[in-house]
């Protein structure tokens, strides 16, 4: 979670929930089964107009979770990339990679709970384009596991993987995302249907106010 401190003003962290839904996916937002491959890669694309992205416009996201379907074995320790980024399209006809965005995390993730929390190093104003959420193996682990996220159907090609090195291959999973703000003066929880992770975000707001902010 996240507490607020606010001066002259009043702040609240707020939530946008996009791709909520029950399909599930081994390659996105990560392909398990590769994580002992260093440069493996997953991109996904949430389009401008999905439910509730226009409300984070102007906004900073500062932390995701990607939720996790059913029980899985450890596949061990490796430390992932997220980057952040617009996109003029809603397909990929190819990988990105994190060169070409924001990285916003650098973390050990861990596969064997429900979810899959990160509260971001940096971080990312949203300008209210495409928004393209990559995965990239920085350091691989010793192990690998097949692991299912949850999320939904989308349209072909809104998601692309490899297994560490080339183009990749198209699929049409994006993953359930939720997305975490911190706004002036309110927002509201919304739920879409693209894709399931959870984003954390602070709009920018005009108000004479200091903020300080910190993950408990």
């Amino acid at each position: 979670m996240l507490i607020c401190f606010a001066f002259f003003g009043v702040v609240r962290a707020d939530e946008v929930t996009v791709n909520d839904g029950s399909v599930t996916n081994a390659k996105i937002p990560v392909n398990g089964l590769y994580v002992d491959t260093q440069a493996t890669t997953s991109e996904f694309i949430i389009p401008a107009d999905a439910e509730g992205m226009e409300d984070m416009v102007g906004g900073e996201i500062n932390g995701l979770t990607f939720y996790i379907s059913g029980s899985h074995n450890s596949w061990g320790s490796p430390t992932i990339q997220v980057y952040i980024g617009e996109v003029e399209g809603t397909t990929l006809s190819s990988l990105y990679g994190p060169s070409d965005f924001t990285v916003v995390s650098t973390s050990v993730w861990d596969n064997t709970g429900s979810s899959i929390a990160l509260v971001f190093d940096e971080s990312y104003t949203y300008n209210g384009g495409n928004l393209l959420i990559g995965t990239y193996v920085q350091t691989k682990s010793s192990s690998y596991k097949t692991t299912n996220f949850l999320g939904v159907t989308g349209e072909d090609g809104c998601s692309r993987y490899n297994n560490g090195s080339g183009t990749g291959y198209f699929t049409e999973f994006p993953a359930q995302n939720h997305l975490y703000i911190r706004t002036c003066p309110t927002r509201w929880l919304r739920q879409t249907h693209w894709l399931s992770c959870k984003l954390h975000w602070r709009h920018h707001c005009h108000c004479n106010m200091e903020r300080h902010c910190q993950p408990v």
